[in-house]
């Protein structure tokens, strides 16, 4: 049994959806409990995308973080279907945040991942992403 499910036992995910929620609002997390966070309670490999979503919110936070560094790329792949699913998160609820949150811990990285999957956004979000993502300062 998975320690996500020991600790969670009632939770569904709308539940995990409104605990990371709220975790965003408060300090940012150390990046140690981000990690485990992710890992633990399976948060940063979950096939709900509300639930990934709220976790690379909490992760990528804090901008200048250890934990940010770490899970840009994941998010980035995430978002654009580089992770192996091929499934590109193209509403904009997912990606113009988490685009945007990326842009803020590595902005070259970000458009770089943009840019190979610029084509694979419908038109309206292409627009948007780019004006997140060309914007010289996000900080």
């Amino acid at each position: 049994m998975s320690c996500r499910w020991f600790y969670f036992p009632y939770f569904s995910p709308d539940h995990i959806v409104v605990f990371l929620e709220r975790l965003a609002t408060y300090a940012p997390l150390p990046p140690t409990h981000i990690g485990h966070l992710g890992t633990i309670y399976e948060v940063a490999t979950s096939a709900n995308a509300e639930i990934r979503l709220r976790f690379y919110n909490v992760a990528l936070k804090d901008s200048s973080s250890l934990a940010a560094s770490d899970f840009v790329g994941k998010a980035l792949k995430w978002v654009t279907g580089r992770d192996g699913t091929g499934v590109i998160k193209g509403r904009m609820k997912f990606c113009r945040p988490t685009f945007r949150a990326a842009s803020k811990v590595n902005a070259a990285l970000t458009k770089e991942y943009f840019a190979q999957s610029k084509e694979e956004f419908h038109p309206i979000a292409r627009k948007l992403i780019e004006k997140v993502t060309s914007m010289p300062s996000l900080t």
